[in-house]
């Protein structure tokens, strides 16, 4: 197990590099100028040289080869640059919103996959039912709306009309260190990036649980006379959870990238407000901060899936050689 965790940490490597390559270029291909988001109006006034100062000292006249280069010796060394607009450290910044990124994202995952996994089961276990029908009517309707929509809606709902739950925010004013006011601003937040990503994972869990019914070990559980509720639990279940971890590790992304409209509908303080935050000024090296941390994200999120692979079926592991499990879809 060891050796299959370090053979698939080093072919990541590989895929981050090209992450910040891509990114790198794309950002600074954009039109627009740091120096002008930093200074406004007040650029075009000073003298040519005071221009020129500013844009040395911020890197910008160099090649972007150069540009690039340097930015990633020092990413490598763990120094990613300070903010054009503050100076803080960029690693600072992230650090101080990376908790409560991680928090809602968690927290959302556990949510998801609890919920998917039971409608995903139930509907599977009773194919062409009232139930199948229902869960796949919300699975479609969830999976088609965007995250940001169905924020808006629930701040109208639960926000405006009814006052149950802050609509915005990580606490109220005053109580910081207030846990229970902090668990309620997560409940909605979290309920809304859960529920709009769980429609594509209930038809996966579905589909996956359907393909192992299929299969003749389970007819001859049933042969046997062994309780249902074992066979679908012991035996089915684990077997379909492989496929969907693996595509729970794929669609890591979204889920990320869900949680960045999330952040901003909320004005929630994570790492996805800050990446929307620093595209919006053009402050580079703290953008290229956040993207390098997602791509870490989701090269994490597959890697954990492989490893939860290869622990549920050891058939996985073969020496010299490791065989990916595909997909249902």
């Amino acid at each position: 197990m060891l050796l299959f965790f370090v053979r698939r940490l080093m072919a990541s490597i590989p895929v981050l590099f090209v992450i910040s390559l891509c990114a790198f270029f794309l950002i600074h291909s954009a039109h627009g100028d740091p120096a002008i988001a930093m200074y406004g109006n007040q650029l075009e006034r000073m003298r040519p040289e005071d221009q020129m100062r500013i844009r040395s000292n911020l890197g910008l006249n160099e090649p972007l080869p150069v540009q690039y280069g340097k930015w990633l010796s020092q990413a490598v060394q763990g120094e990613l640059g300070r903010s054009y607009l503050d100076g803080r450290q960029v690693s600072e910044i992230i650090a101080a919103r990376l908790p409560n990124t991680l928090i809602l994202t968690t927290l959302a995952s556990i949510l998801m996959i609890i919920l998917s996994v039971i409608i995903g089961m139930i509907a599977a276990v009773k194919q062409y039912t009232w139930f199948d029908y229902l869960s796949t009517c919300f699975a479609f309707i969830f999976y088609s709306i965007p995250s940001f929509w169905l924020a808006l809606l629930a701040i109208l709902i639960f926000s405006v009309y009814l006052g149950w739950l802050p609509s915005t925010g990580i606490s109220s004013i005053g109580r910081e260190a207030d846990l229970v006011d902090r668990l309620v601003h997560l409940i909605m937040p979290t309920i809304v990036l859960a529920v709009s990503h769980i429609g594509g994972y209930i038809r996966f869990v579905r589909s996956s649980i359907l393909e192992v019914l299929s299969q003749d070990y389970i007819l001859t559980a049933h042969a046997k006379g062994l309780w249902p509720a074992y066979i679908y639990y012991a035996h089915a279940l684990r077997n379909a959870l492989i496929p969907f971890i693996t595509y729970a590790g794929m669609s890591f992304s979204s889920l990320i990238g869900g949680g960045y409209l999330v952040e901003t509908v909320f004005s929630y303080p994570g790492i996805g407000q800050l990446t929307v935050h620093a595209a919006a000024t053009r402050d580079y090296p703290l953008l290229m901060g956040t993207i390098l941390l997602t791509g870490i994200f989701v090269v994490l999120g597959n890697l954990a899936a492989d490893v939860c692979c290869a622990w549920a079926d050891p058939r996985i592991q073969v020496e010299g050689v490791e065989r990916r499990i595909g997909t249902y879809g």
